[in-house]
């Protein structure tokens, strides 16, 4: 066999090793075992193919599904929907220089899991303390606050009320889309006086300016990665603050004696 053409053992191996680093080592192991079958089954009922590139849905796949049904003691269609499933992801997340032909496992191809009804409730089941926690979920999905929620199941301390309330994964997502749509809402930022934009030279223009430098130095501070860069512009946004209060202070003297000479005349 050509080495620059690994078999399947080779390549399936290789990729397990892969997945190694980044999965639980349970998931792995179920990974490497329905590997093992499927190829196996392939080595023994095909011997031909040698490479993934060979791999046909019909009959290579279609096969081993009839001998899966063939097995005995026969297999439940749970087992053979998480050997489908975990074939699938296994072959899926293989490097793009082994390519799997897109059709190969369609969604047809997984048994019918069972459903079964919810039990009916009796009465039994419906407690006093049951209803306070559906009153308390409920509550909190219409929009009110864990304060006032807790002042209205009559607890002391918010902790007694989160253990009253059950939090979903459909909860977080709505929640989480919500927050997306409130993002798009975002504050605007202050508009910023640069010297062109200043109309005169007076005080409150010069402390218009220093507010707007410090302003951009804060925002270049932030993206800066060096550190002592960093605190060099926080001595020197200390410095320009200094200024600016001093010339607020000087400002203000300046307004009161303009003030005192206008009630003298």
């Amino acid at each position: 066999m050509n080495s620059s053409h690994p078999s399947l053992e080779q390549v399936f191996e290789t990729h397990i090793q892969t997945l190694c680093l980044s999965l639980r080592p349970n998931t792995v192991a179920g990974y490497r075992y329905i590997g093992r079958r499927f190829f196996a089954y392939l080595r023994t009922a095909f011997p031909e193919v040698h490479r993934l590139s060979q791999l046909r849905r019909d009959p290579h796949l279609l096969s081993w599904f009839r001998w899966l049904s063939e097995q005995q003691p026969p297999l439940s269609n749970t087992t053979r929907f998480h050997y489908l499933i975990r074939l699938r992801r296994l072959l899926h997340s293989l490097p793009a220089n082994h390519p799997i032909h897109p059709d190969f496992i369609r969604r047809e191809d997984f048994p019918v899991q069972p459903r079964y009804l919810p039990r009916p409730l009796s009465l039994q089941d419906v407690t006093p303390h049951r209803l306070r926690h559906s009153f308390a979920t409920e509550m909190l999905r219409l929009g009110v606050s864990l304060p006032a929620l807790m002042q209205l199941l009559g607890h002391k301390d918010i902790r007694m009320t989160l253990r009253y309330v059950e939090v979903t994964q459909q909860d977080l997502q709505r929640e989480f889309h919500q927050a997306r749509q409130n993002a798009g809402h975002s504050h605007r930022l202050p508009a910023l006086a640069f010297p062109k934009d200043i109309p005169s030279a007076g005080l409150p223009a010069i402390c218009q300016a220093l507010e707007s430098t410090r302003h951009l130095l804060e925002m270049y501070r932030r993206q800066l990665g060096d550190e002592n860069g960093r605190r060099t512009l926080r001595r020197l946004d200390k410095r320009l603050r200094a200024v600016a209060s001093q010339l607020q202070r000087i400002h203000t003297k300046e307004e009161c004696r303009k003030n005192g000479d206008g009630l003298a005349s």
